[in-house]
């Protein structure tokens, strides 16, 4: 899925000892693969008296936990709790999304954190996000739909977006090709 190969290359291309560092925050010692420092997570009030907030080298990138709070994650989840956004705005800040639709990305990443479906035990199809992208990118290509075809499209997609059916999905795309095709 796009948007797993966009986290991980964050992740991999990312250190949070250098994340922290830009922020005039240094480990207070190393000790093998974990760095430890003082919390940095507004979550700790006051100091933390002995270091809490652990970065630990895994495969290829870091991730954290802090003792403290007991608050874990990776370099995005990490700048989620320092600057106060959300996961989705958090994400934006590594990576250049102009290329991909911010609903797909949205519903993408929302399945991905647990956000929606896993509640009713409801299966999110790749596909999905796969075709919603196709349409959009084909709408993008396509300079000769109006504005009045583009949002009647949109909010066929917001529809299909909340009920999750491929199938419709699939239908729309057939309808656009049908009548954008030349």
């Amino acid at each position: 899925m796009i948007v797993d190969d966009i986290i991980s290359g964050i992740l991999h291309k990312n250190s949070i000892v250098e994340y922290l560092a830009n922020r005039g925050i240094s480990p207070k010692k190393r000790s093998g693969n974990r760095y430890i420092y003082s919390s940095p997570l507004p979550q700790v009030k006051g100091g933390d008296s002995t270091p809490s907030f652990f970065v630990y080298d895994k495969d290829g990138y870091q991730d954290f936990f802090c003792y403290s709070s007991k608050i874990g994650g990776n370099i995005i989840t990490l700048h989620s709790c320092l600057s106060g956004k959300g996961f989705v705005e958090s994400l934006k800040d590594f990576h250049d999304f102009q290329d991909i639709d911010d609903i797909a990305l949205q519903i993408a990443i929302d399945k991905i954190s647990g956000e929606i479906g896993t509640d009713d035990g409801v299966e999110f199809d790749c596909e999905f996000l796969k075709l919603s992208l196709s349409i959009r990118n084909f709408l993008k290509i396509k300079q000769n739909a109006n504005n009045e075809d583009l949002v009647s499209i949109w909010e066929k997609m917001e529809d299909i977006i909340i009920s999750e059916n491929v199938s419709e999905l699939d239908d729309l795309n057939s309808e656009i090709l049908k009548k954008y095709a030349r």
